[in-house]
């Protein structure tokens, strides 16, 4: 069977999100999980798009990008969704996607923010795709390309599963 298992932090028992007894499907996997804050988690499926789950409601696919394969919120609470090959930006009260960035590289498998709101798209093949949304310029870093142009600030492959921020 799958599903997800949360455990709130307010509530010591373990609960079990059965994906089958909420009409979810089962084939594909979890690529990214967010939570939102007093209000629910979103989830996306591979091959199957973005997901709400509410306690005590039946799941929701949120309509608009049946491929999105990332679900990102910020340290401004800003919500992000990728595709294989595209940035949006969601504003999950109105379930509204604005396209920001085509990603040259493609294959996007996971999202992290700096402190400074720059996002890291990493890919699976062709390092990490940077955006920056407050001058929404965008620049490659991967084996090639460093990321601050010194010569010897390369990634050491372009395959790139996932991210972590340490600030």
């Amino acid at each position: 069977q799958r599903g997800l298992l949360i455990q709130p932090s307010e509530v010591p028992s373990y609960m079990s999100w059965s994906f089958s007894a909420h009409q979810l499907p089962t084939s594909g996997e979890v690529t990214s999980l967010v939570h939102v804050p007093e209000q629910s988690l979103l989830v996306t499926l591979s091959d199957h798009g973005l997901y709400e789950l509410v306690p005590g409601h039946p799941a929701r696919r949120i309509e608009g990008l049946r491929d999105a394969t990332c679900v990102y919120r910020d340290r401004r609470n800003q919500y992000w969704v990728t595709t294989d090959d595209q940035l949006f930006s969601f504003d999950l009260a109105n379930g509204r996607f604005s396209q920001v960035l085509n990603v040259p590289a493609g294959n996007v498998r996971k999202v992290v923010s700096d402190k400074q709101g720059r996002l890291y798209l990493s890919t699976y093949g062709q390092g990490l795709c940077v955006y920056d949304p407050t001058s929404r310029q965008s620049w490659q870093y991967d084996m090639d390309h460093a990321l601050n142009g010194d010569d010897k600030d390369h990634l050491c492959n372009n395959w790139v599963c996932d991210l972590m921020s340490d600030s």
